[in-house]
């Protein structure tokens, strides 16, 4: 059972009041494809793995 908190409000229905305010708003533009961006961020993930010994 849900315990009623100051003015009637339990606190399950002031997670859900916060977590809806903070929401952002939905982003308006397309994403786009950055193929170089892509290949630089694999390229930086292959190094790191080598390093702390994951690949070879």
């Amino acid at each position: 059972m849900m315990k009623k908190l100051h003015d009637g409000l339990t606190f399950a229905s002031l997670i859900f009041a916060g977590l809806t305010f903070t929401r952002k708003p939905a982003r308006k533009e397309e994403s786009r494809f950055n193929g170089q961006l892509l290949d630089q961020k694999r390229d930086e993930v292959f190094v790191a793995m080598r390093q702390i010994g994951l690949i070879r």
